[in-house]
């Protein structure tokens, strides 16, 4: 009789526990900040006196090493607009590719294999204005990289931040893993000089980020313009923790909670 009533109480508090935890998760949340968690090597935050690359015409690709197994179900990144010129965004392509390593013959690291891709329309994604800086002194440039581009420093002062979260059917990342994440945007015409950018980061990982040269069908390494210093992109990778991680810990509390209450 006894044996029996154990059971019953190990049911009921692995069932508590569970629920608990699941109540406990945190609710989905479309803005990333600073302490918020993460599933990269680090958060590479924006650099308010960098540059924003343009993505609008160009594809742009940096690299991560993945902290975390589990999906990469948010994909959070900083960007600009031109002159702060405020343009609509209609679809963001993401892709991950698996990381092509520098060796003898490839110069540099890059992305290799095409492992996940997703595009992503208004409503599928959230902006916000991240720091409105001074705009009596702005202190980022935009660069267009490769022929026919273009170099502005001083021209905006708006950092805005790009949310895609929830991601359905998404990537399932593998601790120690790199990959590389390429992002494109299309914007709806306004006029010229409506460009949006991805901005640089003030932490660097690894390799410079790449753009990809349709011309010479390669990836070119991002290099600061005016200094020639090693460019990377401002990202974050967050995502709800693997199932199975969050059932071992619900059972490890549970299996607790029943030894303590034995004695």
């Amino acid at each position: 009789m006894k044996q029996s009533s154990n059971r019953r109480l190990t049911f009921a508090v692995l069932a508590a526990v569970g629920l608990g935890l699941i109540g406990f998760a945190p609710g989905a949340k479309a803005d990333w900040n600073p302490g918020d968690p993460y599933k990269m090597h680090f958060p590479q935050l924006p650099d308010p006196n960098g540059w924003d690359v343009q993505f609008t015409t160009l594809t742009l690709a940096d690299d991560w090493r993945c902290t975390q197994t589990g999906p990469v179900s948010d994909v959070h990144l900083w960007n600009s607009y031109f002159n702060d010129l405020h343009a609509v965004i209609t679809n963001i392509h993401i892709s991950i590719h698996d990381d092509v390593p520098q060796d003898a013959i490839n110069p540099y690291s890059h992305p290799g294999s095409l492992l996940w891709q997703g595009d992503f329309a208004p409503g599928q994604f959230t902006e916000r204005l991240y720091d409105p800086g001074d705009p009596l002194n702005p202190t980022q440039g935009y660069y267009i990289p490769g022929t026919g581009g273009g170099v502005w420093p001083f021209n905006h002062s708006e950092t805005w931040q790009i949310n895609i979260t929830n991601i359905q059917a998404p990537f399932i990342q593998h601790v120690g893993s790199n990959y590389w994440l390429d992002v494109r945007a299309d914007i709806s015409f306004a006029g010229p000089g409506y460009w949006a950018g991805w901005k640089t980061s003030t932490n660097h990982f690894l390799d410079d980020a790449v753009w990809w040269e349709a011309q010479t069908g390669t990836w070119q390494e991002l290099i600061d313009p005016q200094t020639g210093q090693s460019l990377d992109m401002a990202f974050v990778i967050t995502g709800i923790p693997e199932p199975s991680a969050v059932a071992l810990v619900g059972v490890g509390a549970a299996a607790l909670v029943i030894r303590r209450r034995r004695r």
